[in-house]
């Protein structure tokens, strides 16, 4: 009897504590969280060359998507194929190699997951080809980027479609602003329409000392991404206005954000020369802005409103902005909900803006390089 009444007691106290580790255990909306002004990215998994085969590197990370069950498929341009891991960080199988057969690639640099196709942007076989999650060919279709513009980025919506970001540029002849189109597609690689257009300036276009188009320092851009929904968020970096797009209908809604203009300073101007890697006389590269660049670029006072924009898993929109702070800039950003409304300046703790990253639930997927130059794709926990 005294058996039965201590496992009776055990049973009653287990069925207290499930209730209070669940409630322990459940995430906190993303929006609640940047309530509070700061994030912290906890790192879970890391993909490095370890998590190959052995003998097998990664070459140059492009571009990598994540399905739906955790599967990472991580796209590398020197190398020409696909490797695909499982949720753990497991190598799974290598996809495509070099060639311009059916599967081939050749300098692939985008990829995305819609529905259940893989959809790689292939440069200079200049091709957009569909496979399916195993890798198995299914179609493409041409792309010539001298008339069709530069693939610049591709993100799926929910419905089978996605938008395809190209840029046709004017390098030769007069000075001429170029053209950036957001462009709906099916996942069966059919154009249906043209969501948006902008023109805007990057470079101009000399004659001396030679003809070379030489780019314009911190021009307005195009920054975009899409909502959980389906919907695009739009913004031209000239002005601190957001556009909400329903792809198929158009423009549904806008909205815009006070914000004090960062000053390009002599330090920015110094970076921006030193950065610039450009082709010597004698063949290869060198490394800053040789004088005639130098003598043909003209600053702007201020830098645009802002030079990124992402949506969480929750439909939050994130804002990177320019600012006075260089510390501020490198960690804080804004976040407004799906309709517009303010929600904090947020402050990443112990990490810098991720650029390059890919949410899912409330998890960072980024591509990171270390000092010797190797790639890895690592996996965090967005927290407070």
């Amino acid at each position: 009897m005294r058996a039965k009444n201590r496992i009776f007691s055990f049973l009653s106290l287990l069925f207290l504590i499930i209730p209070v580790i669940n409630a322990q255990t459940e995430k906190k909306p993303l929006a609640e969280i940047y309530k509070k002004g700061k994030i912290r990215f906890i790192k879970e998994l890391v993909i490095s060359d370890s998590s190959l085969p052995e003998g097998e590197f990664f070459g140059q990370i492009s571009s990598f998507a994540v399905d739906p069950n955790g599967n990472i498929y991580v796209l590398d341009y020197k190398a020409n194929h696909i490797q695909k891991f499982n949720a753990k960080g497991e190598f799974i199988k290598t996809i495509g190699k070099k060639g311009q057969g059916p599967g081939d690639f050749n300098s692939p640099l985008d990829i995305e997951i819609v529905k259940d196709k893989l959809i790689v942007w292939d440069s200079m076989n200049m091709r957009i080809s569909a496979l399916d999650l195993d890798g198995t060919f299914i179609k493409s279709i041409p792309h010539d980027f001298m008339q069709l513009g530069w693939v610049y980025k591709i993100k799926a919506l929910p419905n089978k479609k996605m938008i395809l970001e190209t840029q046709v540029s004017y390098r030769q002849g007069p000075s001429r602003p170029w053209e950036c189109y957001l462009r709906l597609f099916s996942n069966d690689l059919e154009h249906i329409k043209d969501v948006y257009k902008k023109e805007f300036w990057t470079r101009k276009n000399i004659t001396e000392p030679k003809n070379m188009s030489i780019p314009i320092p911190f021009s307005a851009k195009v920054c975009w991404d899409v909502t959980p929904n389906g919907n695009a968020v739009i913004g031209f970096s000239e002005s601190y206005m957001i556009e909400i797009h329903d792809p198929t209908k158009g423009k549904i809604s806008s909205f815009k954000h006070q914000y004090i203009p960062a000053k390009v300073t002599k330090e920015d101007k110094e970076q921006f020369f030193a950065g610039m890697v450009v082709s010597s006389p004698g063949g290869g590269q060198q490394q800053g802005a040789p004088d005639y660049i130098v003598k043909n670029t003209e600053f702007p006072k201020t830098k645009p409103a802002f030079d990124d924009i992402k949506c969480d898993p929750e439909g939050n929109i994130w804002i990177h902005t320019h600012c006075n702070d260089r510390e501020e800039e490198m960690y804080f950003f804004d976040v407004f909900n799906e309709d517009g409304p303010f929600i904090n300046r947020v402050k990443i703790e112990g990490h810098v803006y991720p650029y390059n990253g890919e949410m899912m639930d409330q998890y960072f997927y980024i591509v990171e390089t270390d000092k010797e130059g190797y790639h890895t794709i690592v996996k965090y926990r967005i927290t407070d």
